[in-house]
Parts: structure tokens; sequence; C-alpha cells
């Protein structure tokens, strides 16, 4: 089951026992695309005396493979299963690290 808690707070009221919002997609099978890569700068690591950094970029592409449509909505107000989303999302993401 995929959920999300939607306060800042729902995840320790949770486990208090406590009353708390959250929403949930209904069931589905999910595939994923994820394309990736490392650099490792040599401008800025010939100047670093201790480790190396790397920056590693990411795209990904999460799919509802059934139909399901529970992507970028939260549940209407009232309800707890998302079902008027979409039925796919894509992702970017970047970090950078630097390992000693």
């Amino acid at each position: 089951m995929i959920a999300a808690y939607v306060s800042t707070t729902s995840y320790t009221d949770m486990l208090r026992n406590v009353p708390y919002p959250y929403y949930v997609a209904s069931p589905t099978t999910y595939g994923a695309l994820t394309v990736g890569a490392s650099w490792k700068p040599e401008f800025i690591n010939r100047h670093i005396h201790t480790g190396q950094f790397t920056f590693r970029l990411e795209i990904r592409l999460d799919k509802s493979l059934n139909g399901t449509r529970q992507f970028n909505r939260p549940a209407p107000l009232g309800e707890t299963v998302v079902r008027d989303g979409t039925n796919n999302m894509l992702w970017f993401s970047c970090d950078a690290i630097w390992s000693f």
C-alpha cells in the first residue's frame, strides 16, 4: 500500500495512535524507468586534498500499468483514496557527494 501523510505531524500522530490526516493510492501495478549519470569534476577535485566530489543526476518515470490514476493529486476532501490524478509521474533529481 502506498500512503502519504498530508501533515507535518501525521507520522508522529500515527505512532502515538492519535487520529491523523492521510491518503492512499488504490491497489495497482507500478512500473518505473530510471536514467542517471554521475560526474566527477576534475577542476573541483584537484583543489580538494581530502576526498572527491561527485554530482549525480537522475530522471525517473513512474507509471501505473493497469490504468489507475493515483499520481500528482491529493485525495478529495473527506476521502482517503486518490482516484482522479494522472497515471504517470516524472521526477528530476540531483545530489552532490563528497567522499572522504
